[in-house]
Parts: C-alpha cells; sequence; structure tokens
C-alpha cells in the first residue's frame, strides 16, 4: 500500500512540474509574441518618421525642418495601441553614401538622410523574468541630391535657359555671369588649379571631393582665373568637361556677387539653382545648360527618398 502511495505522489509531482513547465513555455510564447507584433509596429513607426524627415529634406527643408517632420509623423502613430514616445535623440540628420563606411553619418554633408530608432517599453503579461520589455529598430531613408560642381553664379534671375559664361579677364564684361568657387572657409585667397580640380566630379578626372553643406548666408571664395582650367581640364583631356558635363544636372549656388564685372573674393550664398548642363564650348570657355523645375514650387521636381536600411 506504501508503494502504491509512493507512486501516486510521484505522479502528482511529476504532472505539477510538468503543468508549471507547460504554463512558463505558454506564458513565453504569448509575451514572445507580444514582442514579434510590437517589434513590427516599431519598425513601421521607424520606416515612417525616416521617410517623413528624408521627404522633408528632399523638398528643400532644414535639417530642423527634417527632425520635426520625423516626430510630427509618430505622433499619429500608434504601437500596443498607443502613441509612441519619441524624442529629437531617437532622429538623425545626415548624409548617407553607400560608398563610404559608415554608409549614414550625421557628421557629413551634404545632409540627403534621416536616421531613425524609436524605442518603445511594453508590459509583459506574465514578466516571468522582467515586468517590462524595451524594444527598438532602425531605419534609414535617403535620397541622392543633385551634386554639387566648383561654380558659383551671379546674383541675377536665372530662368529656364541658363548660359553660364567663364572670361579670363577681370575686367567689366557681358560674359561675367559665373565663376570658380572653392567651399573651404578657412581659404582667404584662391588656391591653384591642383585644388580646384579636387572639386571637380571623377568622371570628369577631377577628385570628386564633397564640398561642405553649403546654405544660404555661407561664404564661398570666387575666382575668374578659368584660362588654364579650362585648358587643362576641357581641352586636353579626353574625358574633360565637355564629355562628362553634358546631360547631367547639378546644383549651383547663386551668391551677391554682381554680374557683369569681376567675379573674384568672398560673396555670401543668396539662393540656389537646379540646372541641367547641355553643352561644353571649350575654345569660347562657355557651359550652357537650363535652369530645371524649382522642387521648392514644383513637388514633382522634388527627389524622392526611399529606405536604404
Amino acid at each position: 500500500m506504501k508503494h502504491r502511495s509512493d507512486q501516486k505522489g510521484q505522479v502528482l509531482a511529476y504532472s505539477a512540474i510538468s503543468m508549471l513547465a507547460f504554463f512558463s513555455l505558454a506564458a513565453v510564447a504569448v509575451d514572445a509574441g507580444r514582442h514579434i507584433l510590437v517589434g513590427r509596429e516599431t519598425q513601421a513607426v521607424a520606416d515612417a518618421m525616416a521617410l517623413a524627415g528624408a521627404t522633408a529634406l528632399a523638398r528643400g527643408g532644414t535639417r530642423t525642418d527634417a527632425y520635426q517632420a520625423a516626430i510630427d509623423i509618430a505622433a499619429r502613430d500608434r504601437v500596443d495601441g498607443t502613441a509612441p514616445r519619441v524624442t529629437m535623440n531617437d532622429v538623425q540628420v545626415g548624409n548617407w553614401d553607400a560608398r563610404l563606411d559608415p554608409r549614414f553619418s550625421s557628421g557629413r554633408s551634404p545632409a540627403n538622410a534621416v536616421q531613425t530608432t524609436p524605442k518603445f517599453t511594453i508590459n509583459n503579461i506574465f514578466g516571468l523574468w522582467s515586468p517590462t520589455s524595451q524594444v527598438g529598430r532602425v531605419a534609414v531613408a535617403a535620397f541622392a541630391p543633385a551634386p554639387p560642381l566648383p561654380i558659383a553664379l551671379c546674383n541675377q534671375p536665372w530662368s529656364s535657359g541658363l548660359t553660364i559664361t567663364f572670361k579670363v579677364s577681370n575686367g567689366m564684361s557681358a560674359g561675367n555671369t559665373a565663376a570658380w568657387a572653392i567651399y573651404d572657409p578657412t581659404l582667404t585667397q584662391f588656391p591653384n588649379l591642383s585644388v580646384m580640380v579636387n572639386y571637380l566630379p571623377q568622371t570628369c578626372n577631377g577628385g570628386g571631393m564633397l564640398p561642405p553643406e553649403e546654405v544660404i548666408g555661407s561664404s564661398l571664395l570666387l575666382g575668374n582665373g578659368v584660362g588654364s582650367l579650362f585648358h587643362t581640364a576641357c581641352k586636353t583631356s579626353p574625358t574633360g568637361l565637355r564629355q562628362c558635363l553634358p546631360g547631367n544636372t547639378y546644383l549651383l549656388p547663386i551668391t551677391s556677387a554682381p554680374c557683369f564685372g569681376p567675379l573674384t573674393g568672398q560673396y555670401a550664398v543668396v539662393g540656389f539653382v537646379t540646372a541641367q548642363i547641355d553643352s561644353v564650348d571649350c575654345d569660347a570657355d562657355v557651359i550652357t545648360g537650363h535652369a530645371v523645375p524649382d522642387c521648392s514650387t514644383t513637388i514633382s521636381a522634388c527627389p524622392v527618398p526611399a529606405l536604404v536600411r
């Protein structure tokens, strides 16, 4: 009899342990399922925030505009039935370049990307190990901006017809409407041509250096000494300006420099024009093109951001 009683006790003990294990696994499954669901919802918020911020940038907005757009879209979303709590620390505005490591950096320019890292704290239903858990996700949205050229324009309205004419002379001339531009704010004198060539696209046998981000009010150093640069980068190079520029679109700064006079010295940036280059005349030192629709007034002309992470 005692032996049967011991067997019953063992069965009950095993049953209790099995039930405890079963309910523990069930609790883990329930909480894990919630984690997966909340993770998906948090990722959707991260994606929406990144796209909203990058869209603000693509339409000519500032970094502050991008931050605010990302925060605003998050406030209209829901995670686990409630509005996610996001802060400026969950949004970074910077540059995305697939050729570089890291691909995204908040310290690089120009700003063409937004990275978001929203986090959400959930209350576990069973909480076997912890009453709460934090779920975080990452998203990056970016767009391809029109690349810059080391060229700046004088202060006049630039409409659909665009003629960028270089003259070697520093005197008064109807052709003086553009100049080579140096983006380095530490320079006070126009450098030699080797520095200028560094800012030309690599397809033009240049160094492909990306200039610092230019905004309205920042300063550019202009120079008219274009004759030898045109000769070096246009006439004698089989893959020079005449071959590499036409058909491409660039973002050109408009400066406070008066037109038709010597375009030399420091001038402030007063605006920008996006221009497509049509032709390059190496003998006349002339680049011609046309202005494309302004993104600030024609939304369809703006680049469209996409998720890259």
